[in-house]
């Protein structure tokens, strides 16, 4: 495959899964176009090379480097399988040694691991090639590409394969890790609320705060998603009893599919007596 490195240095080529091409007969193939219209795959290249372009600006000062991916037949690699897409690097002065390949190699599974919802599950220690801060550059650009692409699932999977290097090929497959939210307030919120009832099949419950008098400060009803089941059984008693009053612990926490959600981590009812002492002491703060 000397002809290729006319195109460049390989950093990966790209093999679906499930071949989008099969042979018919001698050099004549079938085209499977549902598999060849793959979005994930066209993200993932975007992606990565935007990632690439970014990271030898940044820390690869010294060469002005060229990336780019090429769909390819190759027979020769696999005839039943021939279809490949190389991701490939060059250079301004027509040379690209192979440690530079190395750590482009390793900016690729840095990402990958990254967005990947179990990637860490993949590799094993993390690359002894990138430094702490070349690492955080990637893990940053990983973010933001899991923000663009969020609850995506690659549907139709593919690998990466690194030729000569010894690094196993990597799956590329499963669900887009969700990305942390930019702004959750998580710190803690007591206070005292009438209980509106629940809604059991999404651990929903009801509340309307109280205000310093003991009253409730508006007729809305905000909803909370309880932690344990038991949560549920307080809040509904409290709205069947004659008192519906109770003290909650409440706090906001992202949740899997990147929704910031109201989360109650405590909850007790409260009789009437102990209303009139907090009140007490709210107007004697005042």
């Amino acid at each position: 495959m000397q002809e290729l490195h006319l195109f460049g240095s390989t950093i990966t080529f790209i093999r679906l899964k499930n071949s989008a091409f099969s042979p018919l007969s001698d050099h004549v193939y079938t085209i499977n176009r549902k598999r060849t219209k793959n979005p994930a795959l066209d993200n993932f290249l975007g992606g990565v090379l935007g990632l690439f372009e970014d990271y030898a600006e940044t820390f690869i000062l010294e060469d002005e480097l060229i990336f780019t991916s090429q769909d390819c037949l190759i027979e020769a690699w696999d005839p039943t399988d021939p279809f490949f897409i190389l991701l490939l690097v060059k250079s301004a002065s027509g040379h690209v040694d192979d440690a530079m390949v190395d750590e482009l190699r390793q900016v690729l599974l840095e990402f990958t691991s990254s967005i990947l919802e179990f990637g860490a599950d993949i590799f094993s220690a993390p690359s002894t090639i990138l430094t702490a801060e070349q690492r955080t550059f990637v893990r940053e650009a990983a973010t933001e590409y899991r923000r663009q692409h969020k609850n995506q699932t690659i549907i139709a999977p593919f690998e990466c394969s690194f030729p000569g290097s010894g690094l196993q090929p990597l799956p590329i497959q499963g669900k887009i890790k969700p990305a942390p939210s930019d702004v959750v307030d998580s710190s803690d919120e007591v206070f005292l609320a009438l209980s509106d009832g629940i809604k059991a099949d999404d651990l929903s419950i009801f509340l309307r705060k109280l205000n310093d008098m003991g009253k409730p400060q508006t007729d809305r009803t905000d909803t909370y998603t309880a932690e344990q089941e038991k949560q549920l059984r307080i809040a509904a008693e409290a709205y069947l009893a004659p008192i519906k009053a109770i003290e909650v612990t409440v706090c906001k926490r992202q949740d899997l599919k990147g929704v910031v959600r109201r989360y109650v981590k405590d909850i007790r009812p409260i009789t009437d007596a102990e209303i009139h002492t907090k009140i007490a002491s709210n107007q004697l703060a005042l």
